[in-house]
């Protein structure tokens, strides 16, 4: 009987969340929220995380320049979150490695300030629910007394 209480719940919520816009007026006894978006948190969380591997794969680089002794750190720009790997694929060092790893270079900074943005935007709007009070109804059909006529007892409950 609870599963059939949630369903209810569910349906009744999910009718009304649709159904009503921004501008539309709201049921008697029900109440409006706005809640934030848990989009935002997911993407600062993928964005920190191809930043973090950005870290990992520059750490690993500088390493082996220090064992190697090299000259040049233009992949130090990696570090710099958003614009950093763009900015380090048009450092003439890069250039030596090919094309592939310039645009490797770009693609990701575009992904990361792809995913920044949507963090950005899904923060900033809220979602607008609008909470309607429990009406549901639960049927419940059960064995019957034994002298019923249908062998059978119907049972409506509302909560």
């Amino acid at each position: 009987m609870s599963n059939v209480k949630h369903f209810v719940c569910a349906a009744v919520l999910l009718a009304s969340a649709s159904a009503y816009a921004d501008d539309a007026p709201v049921p008697p006894g029900s109440h409006v929220e706005y809640v934030k978006n848990d989009l935002y948190e997911g993407a600062a969380y993928a964005m920190l995380g191809v930043w973090a591997v950005n870290v990992s794969i520059a750490g690993v680089a500088d390493a082996g320049c220090v064992a190697g002794g090299c000259s040049d750190h233009s992949y130090d720009w990696i570090y710099l979150p958003l614009a950093g790997p763009a900015i380090a694929a048009a450092m003439p060092a890069v250039h030596q490695y090919g094309e592939g790893w310039q645009v490797l270079l770009v693609v990701d900074s575009t992904i990361q300030v792809a995913l920044g943005i949507t963090s950005l935007v899904a923060y900033f709007f809220r979602t607008r629910r609008v909470i309607v009070p429990s009406t549901g109804v639960s049927f419940v059909i059960s064995p019957g007394v034994r002298g019923a006529p249908l062998g059978m007892t119907f049972t409506l409950t509302r909560f």
